[in-house]
């Protein structure tokens, strides 16, 4: 049996191997000799091979000067004879054959401080670039910035100076692209680490407060510090959010910050799985491992930023082998019958190659891929989340063998009705608090940002994260009906919430008329998701001042063997064949909901003569 896991973890290993081989196979340069074509394309990745000026800063090239060479983004200069510091130029050429005003620019960061000029005009900077290096500023965060090609060619200068990292050059290539495309892909990227990071946190919280009540067993403590420490260097690393959070803050403690937490994280996971296998791991290893990161974490506070992350090239060989290490632990470990579940042994298989996409990318073994920091990140939480879990389930079991030993079997049967519900309970009260730290995750990150599409689209996410947190809330506050929720309270609840909320002078007044019935968990989300978008619309769009008194009405209704319920206003209206109507994401949205409860919304509007919603609901589930 334990042969033929064996092979099939190696097969799943070996797809994985060859896919990652691919990858990395099929990256093509599409600057050749500081030349690039754009002719409309959704995206066009500026990699390959750039014009390089060497200790040399100009915004458009001076006459007379020729290139010291080409070098091949992304890369480092140093790997064509340049020294690790100093400054220089990238110059590029891009041809199109129209006029594009309607592009933008993803600009990563650089291992210092770079400035992007686009015909002698800049249009992004990270830090200041000065040929003096007392003066110049390093700062590290990408950003998305608009960009305007004229017909013929166009002259792309990148000016870098990098005077103290020990890695010259940068990781990734600018992108061009359609604007709507390379925002809307920023910003999910944002919403996306925001929410990463915000989980590993509320992980490192439910780890820590299991350590408070349960003081005899250090993993627990271990873990939610390698989940702290690992939330916190996801914040400082990639997109750098805490960078343009902390914009005050000198580059060299953000610097130091994200390898100091680089390094913690592999300190508490060592530490963690020597707690949960002693025997596995012998003593001399786990000496040698902690002394290791915890020393560096030591020469990381004290040292130069060039040295420690010279450093941190071999600090990326000791993790590689350290997950080797760990990977012949735990086969021990489940040879040895201490981890019983095959599941269980393939979900830590995946945590040890999950951080090796990342750890590759940073040895310019492969290219950037977005998102694949955050699917590891996802795939550590989950399998360490999963490891702990099936370790408490067996420990939870040991205790209901003595208890069924002790009680008879009415009891027996009594005390596990009773535990289901209080943990039922306890999920749906996690959950909340879960959506409410995001939510509150996602308010600060708009405070900091200044683009007003950004903020609306923060804002009705928070919409939209209420809605869903109030249904677990009504579910951990009344026990009494299982899985169900009572209409007329949560819809009650709902409306006042997004009222209160959204930030309006006007004194809406809503009616509701709700029959008292009680609806399953997946029926009364999709309903609460699309109240919630109809009616922010109406609070939105629907008044102004030439309406004395406005009014919302929801009804929600049992009708035969359907559902029927109905959001209509008493504001200005609109032309409901407007073709720009249909492109709002909420109405999307509700569209798309809708075809989950397998209706859809028919809408009757007028100029002046309000608009009103109503939906005929054939699949639902009521609760007795």
């Amino acid at each position: 049996m334990i042969s033929l896991f064996s092979n099939k973890c190696f097969s799943i290993l070996f797809s994985f191997s060859i896919l990652l081989l691919v990858v990395i196979l099929d990256v093509q340069s599409q600057v050749r000799d500081g030349l690039v074509y754009y002719q409309g394309e959704k995206e066009l990745s500026l990699e390959g091979d750039w014009e390089f000026y060497f200790d040399t800063l100009f915004i458009k090239l001076p006459d007379g000067l020729s290139p010291t060479g080409f070098i091949t983004v992304p890369g480092k200069w140093s790997a064509h004879g340049y020294p690790s510091t100093g400054k220089g130029c990238y110059r590029l050429i891009i041809t199109t054959d129209d006029v594009y005003d309607d592009l933008a620019a993803a600009v990563p960061e650089t291992h210092g401080a770079s400035e992007l000029y686009l015909n002698g005009k800049k249009i992004s900077s990270s830090g200041e670039v000065h040929a003096d290096p007392k003066r110049t500023k390093h700062r590290w965060v990408p950003e998305v910035v608009p960009l305007r090609l004229q017909k013929g060619g166009n002259e792309l200068v990148w000016q870098v100076a990098n005077y103290k990292h020990s890695k010259s050059g940068m990781n990734k290539a600018i992108r061009i692209g359609h604007f709507d495309r390379l925002f809307d892909e920023r910003e999910l990227q944002v919403i996306t680490t925001i929410f990463l990071m915000g989980s590993v946190l509320a992980l490192s919280l439910f780890f820590f407060g299991m350590h408070l009540y349960w003081k005899k067993d250090p993993p627990t403590l271990y873990l939610s510090l390698a989940f702290l420490s690992y939330g916190l260097r996801f914040g400082l690393y990639d997109l750098h959010l805490i960078n343009k959070v902390l914009d005050d803050v000198p580059w060299i403690y953000l610097v130091r910050a994200e390898y100091i937490t680089t390094y913690l994280s592999f300190f508490f996971f060592i530490l963690f799985f020597r707690s949960m296998f002693p025997n596995e791991m012998g003593r001399k290893l786990y000496i040698s491992l902690i002394s290791y990161f915890g020393l560096g974490m030591v020469f990381i506070l004290l040292a130069p930023v060039y040295y420690f992350s010279q450093m941190h090239k071999f600090t990326i060989v000791v993790m590689l082998v350290s997950l080797m290490i760990i990977l012949w632990i735990i086969f021990l470990a489940y040879r040895r019958n201490k981890i019983k579940s095959h599941l269980a042994l393939l979900f830590v298989i995946f945590f040890l190659f999950a951080p090796l996409p990342a750890i590759f990318f940073y040895l310019n073994w492969i290219p950037y891929v977005p998102f694949v920091e955050d699917l590891s990140t996802l795939g550590i939480m989950l399998t360490l989340a999963f490891m702990m879990a099936v370790r408490f389930v067996g420990l939870f079991n040991q205790v209901e063998g003595l208890q069924i030993q002790a009680e008879n079997q009415r009891e027996v049967i009594a005390k596990s009705l009773q535990e289901k519900e209080v943990l039922l309970g306890e999920i749906h009260h996690r959950v909340k608090n879960n959506l409410q730290t995001i939510n509150s995750l996602l308010l600060l990150q708009s405070k900091s940002i200044k683009d007003e599409k950004a903020v609306n689209a923060i804002q009705e996410s928070q919409y939209r994260i209420q809605t869903m947190a109030l249904v677990h809330q009504k579910l951990y506050q009344t026990n009494d009906k299982g899985m169900g929720v009572d209409v007329q309270n949560y819809f009650e609840d709902l409306v006042q919430t997004i009222v209160q909320s959204f930030d309006t002078t006007r004194h809406v007044k809503v009616r509701q008329e709700i029959d008292d019935f009680v609806l399953d968990l997946d029926t009364i989300i999709i309903l609460g998701l699309i109240t919630n978008e109809l009616i922010v619309n109406c609070l939105k769009y629907a008044f102004d001042d030439t309406i004395s008194e406005p009014e919302i009405r929801l009804k929600l209704t049992k009708e035969k063997d359907n559902l029927y319920l109905e959001i209509m206003d008493n504001g200005l209206g609109y032309d409901i064949n407007n073709p720009a109507r249909d492109s709002s994401f909420g109405l999307k949205l509700v569209s798309s909901l809708s075809r989950k409860l397998k209706c859809k919304p028919e809408t009757q509007s007028a100029l002046g003569n309000g608009t009103k919603t109503s939906f005929t609901i054939k699949k639902y589930t009521v609760i007795d």
